[in-house]
Protein backbone atom coordinates (compact mmCIF):
# COMPACT_ATOMS: atom_id res chain seq x y z
CA UNK A 1 0.00 0.00 0.00
CA UNK A 2 1.13 3.66 -0.66
CA UNK A 3 2.77 5.28 2.24
CA UNK A 4 0.12 8.25 1.54
CA UNK A 5 -2.65 5.74 1.78
CA UNK A 6 -1.88 4.56 4.65
CA UNK A 7 -1.40 7.16 6.49
CA UNK A 8 -4.79 8.76 5.37
CA UNK A 9 -6.29 5.04 6.62
CA UNK A 10 -4.95 5.26 9.70
CA UNK A 11 -6.03 8.92 10.24
CA UNK A 12 -3.04 10.67 10.82
CA UNK A 13 -3.71 13.05 7.72
CA UNK A 14 -4.89 13.30 3.98
CA UNK A 15 -2.94 11.98 1.25
CA UNK A 16 -1.72 15.15 -0.05
CA UNK A 17 -0.58 16.32 3.30
CA UNK A 18 1.27 13.08 3.55
CA UNK A 19 2.72 13.76 0.70
CA UNK A 20 3.93 17.26 1.61
CA UNK A 21 5.49 15.62 5.14
CA UNK A 22 7.48 13.27 3.29
CA UNK A 23 9.21 15.73 0.82
CA UNK A 24 9.58 17.95 4.25
CA UNK A 25 11.24 14.66 5.41
CA UNK A 26 9.00 14.57 8.90
CA UNK A 27 8.37 10.76 7.95
CA UNK A 28 10.29 7.57 8.58
CA UNK A 29 9.44 3.86 7.44
CA UNK A 30 11.51 1.31 9.91
CA UNK A 31 13.74 4.00 10.41
CA UNK A 32 14.94 5.34 7.17
CA UNK A 33 13.59 8.81 5.78
CA UNK A 34 10.58 7.95 3.51
CA UNK A 35 10.07 9.20 -0.44
CA UNK A 36 7.04 9.84 -2.36
CA UNK A 37 4.93 6.58 -3.55
CA UNK A 38 6.81 4.45 -1.49
CA UNK A 39 5.26 1.27 -0.31
CA UNK A 40 4.23 0.37 3.03
CA UNK A 41 4.03 -3.26 3.82
CA UNK A 42 2.40 -4.83 7.69
CA UNK A 43 5.32 -4.71 10.28
CA UNK A 44 6.86 -1.66 8.79
CA UNK A 45 7.15 0.71 11.83
CA UNK A 46 6.31 3.92 10.81
CA UNK A 47 7.16 7.61 12.40
CA UNK A 48 5.24 10.63 11.85
CA UNK A 49 7.00 13.65 13.13
CA UNK A 50 8.76 11.91 15.73
CA UNK A 51 5.00 9.67 16.91
CA UNK A 52 4.77 6.02 15.79
CA UNK A 53 1.68 5.23 13.52
CA UNK A 54 -0.50 2.76 15.14
CA UNK A 55 -3.35 2.12 12.53
CA UNK A 56 -6.40 0.82 13.46
CA UNK A 57 -8.30 -2.55 13.10
CA UNK A 58 -11.34 -2.29 11.44
CA UNK A 59 -14.04 -3.78 12.99
CA UNK A 60 -16.71 -6.03 10.86
CA UNK A 61 -19.77 -7.20 12.81
CA UNK A 62 -22.23 -9.61 11.66
CA UNK A 63 -25.87 -9.93 12.34
CA UNK A 64 -26.98 -13.19 11.86
CA UNK A 65 -30.80 -15.17 12.42
CA UNK A 66 -29.98 -18.65 12.81
CA UNK A 67 -32.28 -21.16 11.40
CA UNK A 68 -33.29 -24.13 12.74
CA UNK A 69 -30.72 -27.04 11.90
CA UNK A 70 -27.55 -25.23 11.83
CA UNK A 71 -25.38 -25.73 14.38
CA UNK A 72 -23.51 -23.94 16.55
CA UNK A 73 -19.85 -25.60 15.81
CA UNK A 74 -16.46 -24.89 13.49
CA UNK A 75 -16.47 -28.97 12.99
CA UNK A 76 -16.44 -30.04 10.00
CA UNK A 77 -17.70 -33.82 10.38
CA UNK A 78 -21.04 -31.52 11.15
CA UNK A 79 -22.71 -31.25 7.98
CA UNK A 80 -25.00 -28.02 9.17
CA UNK A 81 -22.05 -26.19 10.52
CA UNK A 82 -22.57 -21.84 11.25
CA UNK A 83 -19.08 -21.60 9.88
CA UNK A 84 -20.01 -22.91 6.38
CA UNK A 85 -23.53 -22.37 6.26
CA UNK A 86 -22.30 -18.13 6.64
CA UNK A 87 -19.10 -18.66 4.61
CA UNK A 88 -17.95 -15.71 5.76
CA UNK A 89 -13.57 -15.53 6.05
CA UNK A 90 -13.25 -13.45 8.72
CA UNK A 91 -15.44 -15.61 10.91
CA UNK A 92 -13.76 -18.71 9.78
CA UNK A 93 -10.34 -17.08 10.29
CA UNK A 94 -11.30 -16.28 14.11
CA UNK A 95 -13.09 -19.50 14.89
CA UNK A 96 -10.68 -22.03 13.34
CA UNK A 97 -7.92 -20.31 15.97
CA UNK A 98 -10.13 -20.51 18.75
CA UNK A 99 -13.18 -22.98 18.87
CA UNK A 100 -14.26 -21.94 22.46
CA UNK A 101 -15.35 -18.35 20.58
CA UNK A 102 -17.44 -19.96 19.06
CA UNK A 103 -19.94 -21.35 21.76
CA UNK A 104 -19.18 -18.04 23.90
CA UNK A 105 -20.72 -16.41 20.71
CA UNK A 106 -23.49 -18.66 19.67
CA UNK A 107 -24.47 -20.56 22.58
CA UNK A 108 -27.41 -21.84 20.78
CA UNK A 109 -28.15 -25.76 20.15
CA UNK A 110 -29.67 -27.30 17.14
CA UNK A 111 -33.15 -26.54 17.34
CA UNK A 112 -33.11 -22.34 18.40
CA UNK A 113 -33.60 -20.03 15.97
CA UNK A 114 -33.09 -16.43 16.55
CA UNK A 115 -30.66 -13.16 16.12
CA UNK A 116 -26.92 -13.30 17.09
CA UNK A 117 -24.89 -10.33 16.22
CA UNK A 118 -20.94 -11.53 15.82
CA UNK A 119 -18.40 -9.13 16.66
CA UNK A 120 -15.53 -10.03 14.25
CA UNK A 121 -13.33 -8.25 14.98
CA UNK A 122 -13.39 -9.42 18.52
CA UNK A 123 -14.34 -12.95 17.84
CA UNK A 124 -12.11 -14.97 20.47
CA UNK A 125 -13.10 -12.69 23.43
CA UNK A 126 -16.21 -11.16 22.46
CA UNK A 127 -20.06 -11.62 23.38
CA UNK A 128 -23.40 -11.77 22.00
CA UNK A 129 -26.41 -11.11 23.38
Amino acid sequence: MRLNKYLSDAGVCSRREADRLTEAGEITVNGKRAETGMQVESGDVVVVKGKTVVPEEKKVYLAFNKPRGIVCTAEKREKNNVIDYLSYPVLKEAISKDDAALNRLFRAKYSVSGLAVVPGADLPGGKTR
